[in-house]
């Protein structure tokens, strides 16, 4: 006699299977609008860019296998701070200004090694190579690095559905 005749109420059992390999990105990033990310950075002053860099390769961190590392993460906040707080405190005392100012090198460094590791985390997420539709290019990841990313972050998302 079949168990499910014995108790109709009893819950049904399957197993769930994790992909961690390749695959869509709608299960680790929400669909967000470019054009957001771009009125966001505007209205926060800039603000925005390493927290939406931030937050994405937090996001990515339990999929990849290389992930990005908190201590790096860290120094970027703390070097977009030096950078940020330079601009307010030059017009007060100019000399300690300058000294913060030199932070700005320091941080675009770093920015673009996270945004270059979260470029490679999401193909090695999706299982892209050079030329496929979704490969996320090097040189519009430099000039353009968020809002590339997020267009083709939706990009994937959209395919996907």
């Amino acid at each position: 006699m079949d168990n499910t005749a014995e108790n109709p109420y009893k819950a049904p059992e399957a197993e769930v299977v994790s992909d961690s390999g390749t695959g869509s990105l709608s299960d680790i990033f929400p669909r967000f609008s470019a054009w957001g990310v771009f009125g966001l950075s505007i209205i926060t002053l800039g603000i925005y860019i390493p927290y939406w860099l931030h937050t994405r390769s937090k996001q990515i961190t339990s999929y990849v296998s290389n992930p990005t590392s908190q201590g790096l993460l860290i120094a970027m906040w703390v070097l977009f701070i030096l950078n940020l707080s330079s601009n307010v405190v030059v017009r007060i005392e100019p000399a300690i200004g300058a000294v913060f100012a030199f932070a700005s090198l320091p941080y675009m460094v770093i920015y673009y090694i996270c945004a270059y590791k979260l470029r490679s985390q999401i193909h090695e997420r999706l299982g892209v190579h050079k030329g496929d539709r979704l490969w996320i290019g090097p040189i519009l990841t430099f000039f353009f690095s968020t809002l590339y990313m997020q267009y083709k972050i939706n990009q994937a998302i959209d395919q996907e559905r």
